[in-house]
């Protein structure tokens, strides 16, 4: 029975080991997490992401006041083909030239804001 029992404590010592561990690096990835999103929310440059089909899933408050738009949540509503290119077509070409190799690094693009009022912008 002591056997046993050195067994299950030793099993459990382990555990809690693994237990803090585990509770560390969650901790830590919350940690950067939070400072990643931090440095998103706070850029004082626009950022976005969007999908191949032109949904904007994610933008910061520098990109909708870019745009002119009064709110992150007002500018997530558009289509980046009909409501930010100057010219739409220019959307398609641009993904099928850059898709493959994932950058639009370096580019200058000729968007609208809000108002349909043309600004230059920078990848």
């Amino acid at each position: 029975m002591a056997e046993r029992t050195a067994e299950v404590l030793k099993t459990n010592q382990g555990l809690e080991r693994e237990i803090a561990d585990r509770k560390l690096a969650e901790d830590a990835l919350l940690a950067s997490e939070r400072e990643h999103r931090s440095i998103f929310d706070n850029a004082t440059m626009g950022i976005y992401r969007s999908t191949v089909e032109g949904k904007l899933v994610k933008a910061n408050d520098a990109f909708a006041q870019m745009l002119g738009y009064d709110s992150v949540d007002e500018v997530l509503r558009c289509d980046m083909r009909r409501d930010v290119y100057y010219y739409p077509e220019q959307r398609e070409k641009l993904i099928a030239e850059r898709f493959l190799s994932g950058s639009a690094d370096g580019l200058e693009i000729l968007w609208k804001r809000k108002d349909g009022s043309p600004i230059w912008v920078q990848s």
